[in-house]
């Protein structure tokens, strides 16, 4: 064959190819390939993957300039730090990090050592003890086979100064998480993925590592000098608004993976006295890193050969790019665009005006086809031939900064388990799911930029009911109840004995359909049964339904 037939031979291999990828993903079939895209790099689908991780890694002698430079890079509290508990929780099976302390389980100096559930930080009698160079050098050996000896770092100093920032992307939800934080599903990998790419793209250089477990992950950003934490907070932040111009971000968990967790060192309500924040599980952990875990690894997921060139490499981030990236990447808030109805952000950096607020910028060079639009239980919207750029600002149409999160962190109490941005949307098979009430603002925004879309509604149109009201509606009652009318979707506001069931029994007339009414308490219920049997002549039988009995 001549050139030519060989590359049209390639070209038909590799059409053949993606035919037989596209029925396995047809099929949830989990296959390893070249990676093209950023769900490909994680290691279950990325040939460039090896398996045995520890065989990569060389071995290396620990000497005190080892340890004096780890210590450099991770410099955290030393007059304070955690262990790693050799045996799991009885409860939960599994293994916690303990504050080291000289008086722990003293008599008649320890209170937990009488009561287990005591929290340590109530203590008066607390004398922690010293990070030193040889409780690193055992945390880095390894010698511990039940690894009590690793070490969990506090990175806040008491003057609220931080020396690095950590994206922890291990579970730590004790419902649904593994031990050591591990996670029981695979989306926290295209998360690692996508936000490595978002640092990669903005020059922010950073570290990753695979957790302890296996199955986690902490990015890891360096500083010349210490900066406040809530200017740390505020990078990363930044950062994240920024990188969703340009990579697919699926949810807005980002937002709060950042360690540490506060702005300022928290205060313990009951004794008044500064906490020590959150700790974060230092990398390097001898035992783990025989499975080629608690080490750095490149995009390929492989664990570096030598880990220790691979710290001295790192670039440290000055203070004065900080603030200028902070400056450039916030200019529509530190948040960016949100569906916010009231202003619970405290973060934002801009004097945008109630009655002005931003509109989330579609750009019709962002999709090359006719976006499909279905309209069922929610609003689904097609992402084929989509950049990231406008899936993310149609994510943002269904978020709102939550104004919890920002009262809490406020009050100085804890923010965990807190999301700092409400998401009431999600992806599905290639579809952004989101709220049926937006879509008149998707169709306007779509229309201001000329951007082509087909509308399919697929929603339940109901029974028709031959039904009328019978009664009359105040004046008040009848502008509200027309205004709905003029539209699918609708929210009645209005105070104690206005009337709300009674304008609702006008409209179920108007629309003569069967109509579910949901409320949260049996009294309630008997007002709408009360009303509904006043307000409504109903021709019809009405439906009887069985419970069903047995097993």
């Amino acid at each position: 064959m001549n050139e030519k037939q060989y590359l049209s031979r390639i070209s038909q291999l590799e059409n053949e190819i993606e035919y037989l990828h596209g029925l396995l993903d047809d099929a949830g079939i989990s296959y390893k390939r070249e990676a093209k895209e950023l769900d490909d790099l994680s290691p279950d689908r990325n040939l460039a993957f090896e398996e045995d991780q520890g065989a990569r890694i060389l071995p290396v002698t620990i000497t005190k300039q080892h340890i004096q430079y780890y210590y450099y890079l991770f410099k955290g509290r030393n007059d304070v730090y955690s262990k790693r508990s050799g045996k799991a929780n009885k409860k939960t099976g599994k293994h916690g990090y303990y504050t080291q302390c000289w008086n722990f389980w003293k008599d008649g100096i320890c209170p937990k050592k009488n009561n287990s559930q005591f929290n340590c930080g109530e203590c008066w009698n607390q004398r922690y003890k010293e990070l030193t160079g040889q409780v690193l050098y055992e945390h880095l050996i390894g010698a511990k086979e039940d690894a009590s000896d690793v070490i969990g770092l506090y990175p806040m100093f008491p003057d609220e100064t931080v020396n690095f920032l950590v994206f922890d992307f291990d579970c730590h939800d004790d419902k649904i998480g593994g031990d050591d934080g591990a996670n029981l599903d695979q989306d926290w990998m295209t998360e690692v993925n996508a936000f490595r790419k978002i640092c990669e793209n903005n020059d922010v250089p950073v570290l990753v590592e695979r957790s302890r477990s296996g199955k986690g992950a902490h990015i890891w950003m360096f500083f010349e000098k210490p900066i406040l934490a809530v200017t740390a907070r505020k990078f990363g932040t930044a950062l994240l608004t920024k990188g969703a111009e340009s990579v697919n971000m699926r949810n807005f968990m980002y937002y709060d993976r950042m360690l540490p967790a506060q702005d300022h060192i928290p205060i313990n309500t009951k004794t008044g006295k500064p906490g020590l924040g959150n700790l974060v599980a230092l990398p390097l952990q001898g035992q783990a890193l025989k499975y080629g875990n608690s080490a750095f690894i490149d995009e390929n997921w492989n664990a570096y050969p030598n880990q220790w060139d691979c710290l001295k490499e790192v670039k440290k981030l000055s203070s004065e790019t900080v603030e200028e990236r902070i400056k450039e990447w916030s200019a529509e808030g530190i948040l960016g665009v949100l569906s916010n109805e009231f202003e619970a952000n405290s973060e934002s950096s801009n004097d945008t005006k109630p009655w002005d607020k931003a509109k989330h910028p579609l750009h019709k060079e962002d999709v090359s086809s006719i976006v499909e639009i279905v309209i069922a239980d929610k609003v689904y919207i097609n992402t084929k031939n989509m950049k990231p750029r406008m899936q993310n600002a149609l994510r943002r149409m269904a978020a709102f900064s939550n104004p919890d999160f920002y009262k809490k962190a406020a009050m100085g109490l804890s923010t965990k388990g807190i999301p700092r941005i409400v998401f009431c949307g999600y992806d599905d098979s290639g579809y952004i799911c989101i709220p049926r009430a937006l879509l008149d603002s998707v169709v306007d925004r779509f229309n201001e930029v000329d951007i082509p879309f087909s509308l399919t509604d697929n929603r339940c149109t109901g029974t028709p009911l031959d039904v009328s009201f019978n009664g009359t509606l105040y004046e008040e009652q009848m502008r509200g109840a027309s205004t709905i009318l003029e539209h699918d979707n609708g929210i009645l506001a209005a105070t104690t004995s206005f009337g709300k069931t009674v304008v609702g029994a006008y409209m179920i007339a108007q629309r003569k359909t069967n109509t579910l009414i949901l409320v949260h308490n049996t009294e309630i219920q008997k007002n709408w049964i009360e009303d509904l049997t006043k307000f409504l002549d109903i021709n019809a039988e009405l439906p009887e339904y069985k419970t069903k009995t047995g097993r």
